[in-house]
């Protein structure tokens, strides 16, 4: 799980200007926005995404930024 856990933040190189999976997610979801900053706001209260070596937490904190509500 944890030589898996960087996939999502780690730069692919087919993606034009190497953009991680989650980065890709963020531009995307800063287009659609229901308010101004709203994506911003959520990546505050999310705080900094956990380290590649605690897989688990990743995941969950990825699942709370794609699905903010319960």
């Amino acid at each position: 799980a944890i030589s898996a856990a960087g996939v999502l933040t780690d730069p692919l190189a087919e993606v034009e200007g190497g953009m991680s999976p989650v980065d890709q997610w963020l531009q995307l979801a800063r287009k659609n926005e229901r308010n101004p900053g709203q994506i911003d706001r959520l990546l505050e209260d999310l705080g900094k995404i956990p380290p590649a070596e605690a897989p688990s937490e990743r995941a969950f904190w990825i699942g709370a930024l794609i699905n903010p509500l319960p």
